[in-house]
């Protein structure tokens, strides 16, 4: 009996994020912004609740020595930082650009 209802809430929640991008959203989250163009992004650093020696650790790992050659990292929901360097995309290439910044508003 437990494991249909189960069943029933996950097919509800998942018909619903289907249909509603807010709710996606909610569920799944958001990438948030940390280095563009070689520039670290502070205030996203301090709302993603990340330091400045983790975004170096993590950078370091995708084999980085030098943040002005990162053209975007990004926090991603699962809590990975990706990183894109220039040497990354080839001439004529376009980025990803469904990546938001947080509004300094809020």
């Amino acid at each position: 009996m437990a494991a249909g209802v189960l069943i029933a809430w996950h097919r509800a929640i998942d018909w619903w994020r289907l249909r509603n991008r807010g709710v996606a959203k909610l569920l799944a989250g958001e990438g948030i912004m940390l280095i563009h163009n070689g520039q670290v992004l502070a205030e996203h650093l301090r709302r993603a609740g990340i330091t400045r020696d983790e975004l170096r650790q993590a950078l370091r790992e995708h084999g980085v020595s030098d943040i002005a050659t990162v053209m975007l990292a990004v926090l991603e929901p699962d809590g990975a930082i990706s990183v894109v360097q220039y040497d990354d995309i080839k001439p004529g290439d376009r980025p990803h650009r469904r990546i938001r910044a947080i509004r300094r508003n809020q």
